[in-house]
């Protein structure tokens, strides 16, 4: 695909730079396109407020049974802290925070007085492997340190990545065995074994991605693997670094000035500490984890939507908030890392959750997944190794039935945008653009665009809540008139015009 002039634009300016982001987009639209903004952003706002109303029709007599609240701060509002992955945002920091803020201060005094670049390996390591064992102790412990081991293993003994590969697959379904262990035999309290077993899959991960660069086994490399393997700020919060990006840590020549990197830190820190207590409030007004099945069958079409956009929405900002934590951590030490998720809002194509939501997951999968099973060009070889792509997929969420359902239907749906892409560039269509005319064939792609967001949204309820909560939906829309599916429709016809104008207009990195 060739690059436009609009994306070489972008990646002139500085990603970082927020003022100009916001006047490019303010640049970029139209009357027309604020028209469709409007409506986009103006029916989000009316279906939140029915949503708040039919939630708090169903928990004011709701007998919480599941411990899925605590006593609020804010007007005597009960907090919605049934999210273990939330909760546990907070529950890291306190273990974690103070060690992460003393190995950055270590390494930067060592730094100034040694460019023995394997001793100051050595410190942080030793820094997190103290972490690790004062807060869950040696079993869990031993447990994380014999992954980097069996991996180098199977490394020195087999030169081919094959072995690598069977290697990931059995480790990501063994975890789940083995934390389902945990769990029977309350080995840790249940927070703990969510962030146990969230630093467990990343190391999987970690680990993988540091052999697939380089099939080399020394007292080195071995020491290169545990630090990156054991770097605090992303071993919990993630995203998953490239190990080619993660050796910038050393490239002490290209660092900027401390008083520089420490504003930038400060400013991310603020940054993300704002939509921290901004989401913290949001779970005091409107619950959306606790939520009930059974209530669902009862909210009207406009309340159930809005519940389908917040699910997405909290979702993305629980995972801005646990890789903004990583990641601006990472950039002080002139790592260069991936974007923060990109806000739902603004995304019409699936393709493009994909490579805007969880971007250091995307490197991955394209790097080491998809690119190496592609041996061709053709159509066939793309959908199986796009296939191959989504099995892993599967494997790494949990191989549950609703995740593959989800995976399933992701994988039908980028094949259907593909195979859209490819009739679109084909002579017979180009003459019907020009016939009908450019601006009304674009008015039929984004209404063709907006009728498979509706599956793209299905499909990801199944991820985001349960197979029974995209059933929900799913009955739904069968149901209802053709005048509510045709609102529903427009709307996002109507996201799908703006969005597509500011498409290239990158989300914040930190």
């Amino acid at each position: 695909m060739k690059t436009t002039d609009k994306e070489c634009e972008v990646k002139k300016i500085n990603m970082k730079n927020t003022r100009w982001k916001i006047c490019l987009i303010c640049e970029r639209l139209t009357l027309e396109k604020w028209f469709y903004f409007s409506v986009w952003v103006g029916s989000i706002m009316y279906g939140i407020y029915y949503f708040a109303k039919s939630s708090n029709d169903f928990f004011r007599n709701y007998v919480d049974y599941y411990d899925d609240f605590e006593e609020g701060t804010f007007l005597n509002r009960k907090r919605d802290q049934s999210d273990g992955e939330f909760e546990e945002i907070s529950s890291i920091f306190k273990q974690f925070g103070t060690l992460m803020f003393a190995s950055l201060i270590i390494f930067e005094i060592q730094r100034k007085f040694t460019n023995n670049k394997e001793f100051l390996k050595l410190t942080q390591i030793f820094i997190s492997f103290y972490g690790l064992i004062h807060n869950f102790g040696f079993k869990y412990f031993f447990v994380l340190l014999s992954q980097p081991l069996i991996y180098t293993a199977i490394v020195y003994n087999f030169k081919n990545k094959a072995p690598l590969y069977i290697l990931v697959v059995f480790n990501i379904i063994w975890s789940k065995w083995m934390f389902t262990m945990f769990i029977i035999h309350k080995v840790f309290d249940e927070l703990s074994i969510i962030v146990a077993f969230v630093g467990y899959g990343w190391s999987i991960l970690k680990c993988s991605c540091f052999y697939f660069e380089s099939n080399v086994v020394t007292k080195s490399t071995f020491i290169d693997l545990l630090e990156f393997v054991f770097y605090l700020p992303t071993f919990f919060y993630g995203p998953i670094l490239m190990y080619t990006d993660y050796e910038e840590k050393y490239n002490f020549e290209k660092y900027k000035p401390l008083r520089e990197r420490a504003l930038s830190l400060l400013k991310n820190g603020l940054r993300i500490l704002f939509w921290y207590v901004f989401t913290y409030i949001l779970l005091h007004y409107l619950y959306i984890s606790a939520m009930r099945v059974e209530a669902l069958y009862d909210f009207d079409s406009t309340s159930l939507y809005a519940y389908g956009f917040l699910m997405g929405t909290y979702f993305q900002l629980k995972y801005l908030i646990l890789y903004g934590i990583g990641t601006m951590f990472a950039s002080f030490y002139n790592i260069p890392v991936p974007a923060l998720p990109r806000c739902i809002g603004r995304i019409h194509l699936y393709s493009d959750m994909w490579k805007y939501f969880d971007v250091g997951l995307y490197h991955y999968l394209v790097k080491y997944i998809y690119k190496p099973s592609l041996f061709s060009k053709s159509f066939l070889n793309k959908i199986f190794s796009g296939a191959l792509t989504f099995i892993f997929i599967w494997c790494w969420h949990g191989m549950t039935h609703q995740i593959f359902l989800w995976s399933m239907y992701n994988f039908l749906v980028i094949i259907i945008e593909n195979v859209g892409i490819a009739l679109y560039q084909t002579e017979f269509v180009k003459g019907l653009e020009q016939t009908f005319g450019q601006f009304y064939f674009q008015k039929l792609k984004h209404f063709c665009i907006g009728c498979l967001m509706i599956l793209n949204s299905i499909s990801n309820f199944h991820f985001l809540g349960s197979t029974e909560v995209a059933n929900v939906f799913f009955e739904r829309i069968y149901r209802d008139p053709i005048q509510k599916t045709a609102i529903l429709i427009f709307l996002l016809f109507s996201l799908s015009e703006f969005s597509d104008t500011i498409r290239d207009v990158p989300a914040a990195v930190m």
